[in-house]
């Protein structure tokens, strides 16, 4: 959980999930209304490992930084025809045990039933939707899913039945 959203000329703290990208481990991925701008990118407080223990509380979070210097790629956000990405290059590299997602050629939201979601709802700890995760339709870019999430949960990534990488949360 993190960031800042840019909101009448000014930042705003907010929360927001993201994921690392690539066996490099260098690269964050999330949308781009939570992280829009380099600005918001560069003052944002990225944590991982954000989990809660069962019976011991939380766990304490790795804080990284951002460089939107070296790597910024967006698209804007859905309600202006946009795909609502932001893919920012972090500050260092992630340690292994962090772990990193990677998209799959081909893999799309096509043959899945089932969306789960790994999020961190309300800017706590990591959270996982197993159940009523319906996927409604597929329509040309977008795909539609039931789903109990909460504000903060914008950036999770999204899984096939088949545990596959097919979306990113909206």
């Amino acid at each position: 959980s993190w960031s800042q959203a840019e909101q009448a000329g000014r930042l705003e703290e907010g929360y927001g999930t993201g994921w690392i990208l690539g066996s490099a481990r260098r690269v964050l991925v999330t949308n781009n209304h939570v992280l829009p701008l380099p600005e918001a990118a560069r003052t944002a407080k990225v944590e991982f490992g954000y989990e809660r223990i069962l019976h011991r509380g939380i766990r304490a979070a790795v804080v990284l930084r951002l460089r939107p210097d070296q790597l910024f790629l967006t698209d804007v956000n859905m309600s202006f025809g946009g795909l609502d990405y932001s893919v920012i290059a972090r500050s260092r590299q992630a340690s292994p045990e962090l772990g990193y997602l990677d998209a799959v050629q081909g893999m799309t939201a096509q043959t899945a039933r089932n969306i789960f979601v790994v999020q961190h709802p309300g800017g706590g700890g990591k959270a996982y939707v197993l159940n009523h995760n319906h996927k409604v339709n597929l329509p040309e870019r977008y795909v539609t899913y039931i789903s109990d999430t909460l504000e903060g949960s914008s950036g999770s990534p999204c899984f096939s039945d088949d545990g596959h990488l097919i979306a990113l949360h909206h």
